[in-house]
């Protein structure tokens, strides 16, 4: 929902399977809706189960393997994507601008006070030369462990991949900080990811995709409390992110 279609996720799928990234393997893809009504893809089944997206699993190993993982498909070129024919537009200056306008009209359109926001919105613009630093490559943008397959103390598959792009390790480190440092000290998370062969990555470029994602998540819980407030749903569990959610990525900006 919101990102790519399934088919449109499938060759991304087997370019990472054929780099040696922990994903399932793709075994087919059905563009035709007209078989199960609506297009599908099919991957292999890996062991293990995922987690919360707010909360950590209390074991050091497991995230530096969660590091050792980002680090591997964080080094695969973005040619590798785009010489088999999917398009990976790159991110430019204009582009992440638009994103923060975008993100505070939504914030505004159907968030709480908050002190924090519109300091977090100015901080971005004033702060926008950090974003562009290093190599780009694909991000996953949306890796935390609701979307982590594990067992035990391993990782065994990075899942849903349709919000991915071509951006920067920062956007997923940042990302995925807040729940790293519920654990361990974040310098120890990043030794393990330049141990396995993380691409070097600026802590200023992490600190502002860290906003940045926090951000764009209290904007998206803002929008579903607009549509709760309007009516426009009775789903019982959208009342958690109005309620909960927004809460949790406002302090995140902290």
């Amino acid at each position: 929902t919101g990102g790519r279609s399934v088919i449109d996720e499938y060759p991304i799928l087997q370019v990472l399977h054929a780099n040696g990234v922990r994903v399932p393997r793709p075994a087919l893809a059905e563009p035709d809706a007209s078989v199960l009504d609506t297009p599908f893809i099919l991957v292999e089944r890996l062991p293990g189960g995922c987690g919360e997206i707010y909360r950590t699993p209390p074991s050091v190993s497991l995230l530096k393997d969660a590091a050792a993982a980002l680090a591997r498909f964080h080094r695969v070129p973005l040619n590798a994507y785009t010489d088999t024919g999917v398009i990976l537009p790159s991110r430019q200056r204009t582009d992440v601008a638009a994103d923060i306008d975008s993100i505070e009209r939504v914030w505004e359109g159907g968030g709480p006070t908050s002190v924090a926001m519109p300091l977090a919105f100015r901080w971005l613009r004033a702060n926008l030369d950090r974003a562009f630093q290093g190599a780009a490559s694909l991000a996953h943008c949306d890796v935390r462990f609701h979307n982590i397959l594990f067992e035990g103390e391993t990782v065994t598959g990075l899942l849903d991949w349709e919000l991915a792009r071509a951006t920067y390790p920062a956007e997923d480190l940042g990302y995925f900080r807040p729940t790293v440092t519920a654990v361990m000290p974040w310098e120890d998370f990043m030794a393990a990811y330049r141990a396995a062969g993380g691409p070097a990555v600026a802590e200023d470029q992490i600190d502002f995709y860290s906003i940045f994602t926090a951000t764009r998540m209290a904007s998206l819980s803002a929008g579903v409390n607009r549509v709760i407030l309007a009516g426009q749903t009775r789903d019982i569990q959208l009342t958690a992110v109005p309620l909960h959610d927004i809460y949790i990525w406002i302090s995140e900006l902290t």
